[in-house]
Order: C-alpha cells, then structure tokens, then sequence
C-alpha cells in the first residue's frame, strides 16, 4: 500500500497541532537577545585553540551555538530538529519522513510583498556562507574544505562555520594546524557576533608558542577583527609589530585601523589617520567616509563634519541620501547653523531632499537666533509647496528672525500676516520686538506711522497687539503725546478696539509722566468701552495714587481690588508699605496697616530652651509664660508637701 506523500505549511500545523513534534519549522526571524546571549555565552566560553584538541566533539560544540547562525533556511528545512548534527544517514535526513508520510518544502530566502528591491538585495548580499551539516563536510575532500574555509571568512565572516570546518580538518582528519589555519580563524572573529578580541589574543599568543612567526596577512586579518572587536593595546602591539618587521599597511589595513579607532572614540586620531591615508595617496572608500562622518555627528563635533563633508563635495565625493537627511536631522536638533545651512543649500533647494515638519522647525529656530534670513524664507517655502498649514510658532521664528536682522518693518509685516491668516497674535508674540526697540533710536512715532502705512497702502489688517506694542513703547519712553495720538487713531486702524491690556499700558504711561488728569480720562473711557480691568490694572492704579500721595483714592481701588476677588503681589505691598511709612497722613496710615497690604502677624510664643548651668554660673531661666506657670505649680506642690499635718 502506497503512501501517500503530502505538504506541511502553517496553517496544517495551526490545524493540527500535534505534528509540531515531528516537524519543525524555523523562525521567520533571528532568535530574541536573551535567548542568543545565552547561546552566545555558552559559544563563546569554548577554546579557541586549534592546536589542542578540545573537551567535546563537534556535534557537541554546535549544539552550544544558536542554530540560525550554522545552517541557512533550506537546512532548516530539509533537517529534523533531532537530527541536525548526528551522523545520520544523509538519505534519510532530507525531510521525508516516510512513517508519517510528511515531506517539508523547502524554504528560500524570498522578497516580502511590501519590500524595496534594494533592501531584498542588500539582505542577500548581508547572508553569510554556510557550510551544511557535518555529514555532508565528511564526505567532502580536504581541498574543498579549504576552498570552503576561505569562503566563510571572506566578506561575512561566519565564526560558527569556520569553527566547524577548522574542527572537521583538525579533530577528524588529524591536519596539521598551518598559518593559513590560524589566519582563517583570526578572520572569522571578525564576525560581530561571536568574534571577540580576547580571541584573537590568544591566537597570537599560540602561534608565537607554537612556533608559527605571524606573516602580514595574519597581522591584517587581526587588524579586520580588531576593526570590529576593538582593543586599543592589542591593536597597537600588532602594528608596533607590523613596523619592528619592516612591513606597510595595505590600504584595508588602513580602514581597519581607522574603523577600530573610531569605535574606541578617538576621533582626532582617527581623523589625523585619515589626513595621512589621504596624503600617502590611498584611495578612501565612500563607506570609511561615511562611517566617519556618522561617528562625528553622533559625538556632536559638527565642525568638524561640515568640514570634512565639504572637502569632500568640492572633490566630486559623493554621499548618500540617508547620511545628508540624517545629518540635517541631528545637526538642525542641536541648533548647528553651518552644517545646517550647508546641506539646506547642497540638498534641499535642490530637490533632492524634503525635510520633515519637525526639521522645518528645527532650522526655524536657528534663523530666529542667527537672523539667516534667507534660510527662513526657504524653510516657508519648502512648507507652503506642501501647502502646510502656518501655526503660532512658525511665525514667531520668522518674526525672532528678522528681529535678530535688525529689520523692523518686516517683523512689523510679520505681525499683520498673522492677522491675515488668522492666526492669534498674543502679547508674548511682541516680546522680542519690543527688547530690540526700546535701546534703539527707532522712535514711536516711526513704528505708529509703518503701522498706518500698512493699513492705507497695502491694505492690511492691523493687529491690536501691534498698536498695544506701539503704546508699550510709549510707556516705557514716556512719550504722553504719541501715546494719545495713537489711541485717538487705534479705533480707526486697528481692527479691533482697545482691551484691557491697552489701558494698563496707558495707565503705566501717566504713572512715569505723573499725568493723574490723564489716569481720570482713560478710567472714563474703560467705563465707556466696558473694558474690564484685571489685576494689573488695580495695582498700577493704586500704586500710581500712592506714589503721587493720594492715599485715600489709592485704598478704594484697593477695597474695590478685593471686592474682585484680585490681591497684591508681594512687591508691591512692600512698595506701597515703605511710600505709606514715610508720610504722616491718617489715609497713609489706614492703608499701611490695611489686612490686604501689612505684614501677617506672627502668632504664638518662641520656644526658649533652658540650659544647664555650670558651676558657680548664673541660671538661664526660661521666660516664657507657659515655664512661668509650670514653676508657680512646682512651687506651690513643694509648699503643700512640707506643711505639716
């Protein structure tokens, strides 16, 4: 009776579970960290000599290492779990489980339906060559297990295939172990997972006992694992060994070396090691470039990669995409404004870049400090070609930037832009606007007149924080008569009337001209307007009245302060306490020791401790009541006890 031979895919496993003990499928993915640090462990606590032999055989030493490093998917596949390093016979080791009539198919390495053709490519080229089972290395020749142990330690090296075949030559077929051996395995810790430094010591260690001189092809490959692996002492001992022998370092030397110094962050003598390669006339491959320049960013020495990145771009060196988008990512984020400006220029106006929202803003933040104006304007266009919406903080750069450029007018543009746009211009806004103006010759009067000039020229919308800016100015130059000139014409020019923010800043105007005619004329047109006033408002009235020695009105806004539900801030009741101090007046006195402007009183006695006296010293007797009363108790207990009875 025939059998019938069937496949096995996921969903017949999903379907019936219990051949999950027969058939094994491998994992789509590498093995967790946890799992591989414990396999990786346990690899790598093995000898690393060649010439001795070691404790276990082979099959036991694979079965230390984490299988997905030995054995590619199509060995996976075609091998049960039991029997992957047996000696099995290959017939029956192909996956036809014939007493359960199971085939596996085989599974190559396929692209993802939503994976770039480059990346499927670049993970081909990342496989690593392996070696098969140790049946199939059995019944190859020693010639091509040679040819094979030169392959796995080629461009990929794989530690764990090296390892087998080095076993196989050695162990098995009794070879005695060559300097081709040795540098094979010296090349195979350059594996980055399972290489170490610490072997690659020990190798030099057991050739030099054994006898074996090391030749320039050894020392090299110990540099390549070191590149990887690095150990600033061992690296210098072969190089000091590499010159005691009269030998020069190839040009993959000389990337091995700078790689290695990089990774143990000596970059200036990574860089100086560069310059020499550059003048010795070795030619730098792309990725030493790029490696460098990755190293550099990420220690923040952007300096030193703008100059080098622009060295090489006048050269006709080219970089990739990935490299100029991350290096504007990192270099904008740290606020560097050469490298930034550098590649915005190199890159982005281009074309060949478009940055992120998060970039955007980032590069914003540098013109508001640098005042790169034009830098500014292209970041505004890269946004608007995505036509992206315009929020508060985009426009506070731009205004931050021309402020930074000494350029009122289009800071004051900015302002009726947002207006435009709808965009809630707040007093904060102004703040970098006004702390340019105020030590500035730029007066008034020339700020009030640009705003005027929008309105009646161009026809734009005037924000009343921009009017509310102009009478700040005015306030704090003591300028009464521009400050009236402008709120005689805010109604007309401004598209909103004046708040209470207006006001506050009208009543600090009459405060430092002493105009308290004035004060009573803008509190009527607050009534009008029902403009509301705030805390500030309060405080500046009751100050401006106590100042000016009208007491008596200065504690009726105080009264009618508390009756809103606002208080004093400390400095100004110290304020209004020391002006009140000084004067004789009945008024000034009431408002001195008003609940709302005096000194909380401090409830309660101070604590005295009693010390001990020494002898022939006086007795510090403690003065508090309570201690007065607890004595006269003592006292009167003692009178009690020697009455007689």
């Amino acid at each position: 009776m025939s059998t019938q031979i069937f496949f096995v895919d996921g969903l017949w496993l999903c379907l019936r579970p219990s051949f999950s003990s027969f058939v094994r499928v491998p994992a789509a993915f590498p093995l967790s960290k946890k799992a591989c640090k414990f396999h990786w462990s346990r690899s790598l606590s093995r000898p690393v000599s060649i010439a001795t032999k070691p404790q276990h055989d082979a099959s036991q030493h694979d079965q230390d290492l984490p299988e997905d490093l030995a054995f590619t998917q199509e060995e996976h596949a075609s091998v049960p779990h039991g029997d992957i390093h047996s000696n099995a016979n290959p017939a029956t080791s192909q996956g036809d489980f014939s007493h359960h009539g199971v085939t596996r198919p085989k599974r190559p390495a396929r692209r993802l339906g939503s994976e770039p053709q480059e990346v499927y490519e670049a993970r081909i080229r990342m496989r690593r060559r392996n070696v098969g089972s140790n049946v199939e290395l059995q019944t190859k020749s020693t010639d091509v297990l040679e040819n094979m142990l030169n392959k796995v330690v080629g461009n990929r090296p794989n530690h764990t295939a090296a390892l087998r075949v080095l076993n196989e030559l050695i162990e098995r077929r009794h070879i005695k172990p060559q300097i081709q051996h040795y540098r094979a395995l010296m090349l195979a810790n350059a594996d980055a997972m399972s290489g170490s430094a610490v072997h690659v010591k020990r190798i030099l260690e057991e050739m030099e006992e054994v006898g074996i001189p090391t030749d320039s092809a050894t020392l090299h490959a110990a540099l390549r694992a070191l590149a990887i692996h690095p150990d600033y002492l061992l690296r210098q001992q072969v190089l000091h060994t590499l010159r005691d022998r009269w030998l020069s370092l190839s040009p993959a030397g000389w990337h091995n070396l700078v790689t290695g110094l990089l990774r143990d962050r000596n970059y200036e003598l990574a860089l100086d090691k560069l310059e020499r390669m550059e003048v010795q006339g070795i030619q730098v491959k792309p990725w030493l470039y790029a490696l460098v320049v990755y190293n550099l960013a990420d220690a923040e020495e952007f300096d030193e990669v703008l100059n080098l990145m622009e060295t090489r771009v006048a050269e006709g060196q080219q970089f990739s995409t990935n490299l100029w988008f991350h290096m504007l990512d990192k270099a904008s984020a740290a606020l560097h404004q050469g490298l930034t400006s550098y590649i915005w220029k190199q890159q982005v106006l281009r074309g060949y870049l478009i940055p992120s929202y998060g970039v955007c803003s980032n590069v914003l933040a540098i013109c508001a400090r640098t005042g790169d104006v034009e830098l500014a304007i292209s970041v505004f266009d890269v946004l608007g070609q995505r036509n992206a919406t315009f929020t508060l903080n985009e426009y506070e750069s731009l205004l931050d930037t021309y402020v930074t450029a000494g350029d009122v007018e289009s800071s004051l543009r900015v302002l009726c832009t947002m207006e435009k746009t709808n965009v809630d211009v707040r007093e904060h806004s102004t703040r970098s606007l006004l702390s340019s103006l105020l030590p500035s010759d730029t007066g008034v009067k020339d700020v009030w007149q640009t705003l005027k000039r929008f309105k009646e020229e161009e026809n734009m919308s005037i924000p009343l924080a921009a009017a509310n800016l102009a009478v700040e100015l005015a306030a704090h130059k003591g300028d009464v008569d521009e400050g009236m000139s402008i709120y005689r014409e805010l109604h007309n020019v401004c598209s909103s009337g004046p708040n209470t923010l207006t006001f506050n800043h009208l009543f600090s105007m009459c405060h430092k001209a002493n105009r308290v005619d004035l004060t009573s004329f803008f509190l009527q047109e607050m009534q009008l307007l029902k403009v509301l006033p705030n805390r500030s408002t309060y405080e500046i009235l009751v100050v401006l009245c106590v100042e000016l020695g009208y007491f008596e009105e200065g504690r009726k806004y105080l009264l009618e302060m508390t009756q809103s539900g606002f208080s004093l801030t400390e400095t100004v009741k110290e304020r209004i306490r020391a002006k009140c101090a000084k004067s004789n007046d009945d008024s000034a006195k009431r408002l001195q020791y008003d609940a709302a402007v005096r000194k909380p009183i401090s409830r309660g006695f101070r604590k005295v401790k009693l010390r001990l006296p020494m002898k022939g010293s006086r007795v510090e007797k403690d003065t508090s009541p309570a201690a007065t009363s607890e004595a006269a108790r003592d006292d009167t207990s003692d009178s009690v006890k020697a009455a007689p009875s």
